[in-house]
């Protein structure tokens, strides 16, 4: 799936920015599933910044079991366009990580995005994936169910390689 951020392609599909929470990402994006989300930002942003695409929303993945068993990791969080992915056992951990590292790089712009918003827009952008308050938005069809579709090959791919910023620790006892 490829999914086209215009606000008139958007329309034209039928999609709406609906405000989420972590439990709707939950809910809807089963094993292998995948929504796409995005800071509550004006979706003009990304132009006033130097962008010809909107850099900020990104797929969210929950890994099939056969995957989250062998890099100890459930959720998958990135763009392959953008070449930037985190995996982790927690979601709001994978989200909280990708829009840091989201943060710290240069898209092309010549600057990392963190100096070109100002420290403060980007620490707000971060903070609306808070697991306390959040209020960043998810992919939605004009009925307000989030968008949930495979994961992209791509970021089914990419979860194999990017860095898990949260590994789940196992521990094992013998009784002796």
């Amino acid at each position: 799936m490829e999914f086209n951020a215009d606000p008139g392609i958007m329309e034209e599909n039928g999609q709406i920015w609906f405000p989420c929470d972590y439990a709707r990402i939950r809910w809807w994006a089963t094993e292998g599933k995948c929504a796409i989300v995005r800071p509550g930002l004006p979706p003009s942003r990304s132009a006033e910044l130097g962008f010809d695409r909107d850099v900020f929303w990104t797929y969210v993945g929950h890994l099939p079991k056969e995957t989250c068993d062998r890099i100890f990791a459930e959720w998958v969080v990135g763009r392959p366009d953008l070449g930037i992915a985190v995996t982790a056992s927690k979601l709001e951990v994978a989200l909280n990580g990708y829009y840091e590292l989201l943060g710290g790089t240069d898209l092309g712009a010549g600057s990392n995005l963190t100096d070109l918003m100002g420290q403060g827009e980007m620490r707000a952008a971060r903070e609306q994936f808070s697991s306390r308050s959040p209020s960043f938005s998810i992919l939605s069809t004009k009925e307000r169910a989030p968008f949930v579709t495979d994961s992209p090959d791509g970021l089914s791919s990419i979860a194999e390689t990017c860095e898990n910023i949260g590994p789940m620790k196992r521990s094992i006892y013998y009784k002796g």
